[in-house]
């Protein structure tokens, strides 16, 4: 099963009130007031999980190289708000680790070229890795 993060009806992951719709925001958007990304709230969400152990074991496999090397720039945000929002944290490395997982099996969905939705995919993960180790 796929883990996936809804954007508003405008396209951004932060409640507008110029597109009529009132996004559903989690405590992360209520407190940043909208001034998170889908994709470090999706990660957000994996990572949490992840650590609690609420996903199973093959829910995450190995990042690609181009992921890992994504994840050390997308992590401190991630790191950030976790923070922020959760007093939470994470050691930088076991975060980096995650965060790379879940960039290999990232999807961004979306509607008429519009994004939509963000998605993680595990099978789709493997799958990159599979493909990046030959």
């Amino acid at each position: 099963s796929a883990l996936a993060q809804s954007l508003c009806g405008c396209g951004q992951a932060t409640f507008c009130e110029s597109c009529g719709v009132k996004c559903k925001m989690c405590p992360e958007l209520s407190i940043t007031h909208g001034h998170v990304g889908a994709f470090t709230l999706l990660a957000l969400q994996v990572l949490r999980d992840w650590e609690t152990h609420q996903l199973p074991r093959h829910a995450l496999s190995a990042a690609t190289a181009e992921a890992q090397h994504e994840a050390r720039q997308a992590t401190a945000a991630v790191q950030k708000v976790a923070h922020f929002c959760s007093a939470v944290r994470w050691s930088d490395q076991r975060a980096e680790e995650v965060v790379g997982c879940i960039i290999s099996g990232r999807v961004q969905h979306a509607s008429s070229a519009a994004p939509v939705g963000m998605g993680y995919y595990p099978k789709l993960a493997r799958l990159r890795a599979k493909n990046s180790s030959h």
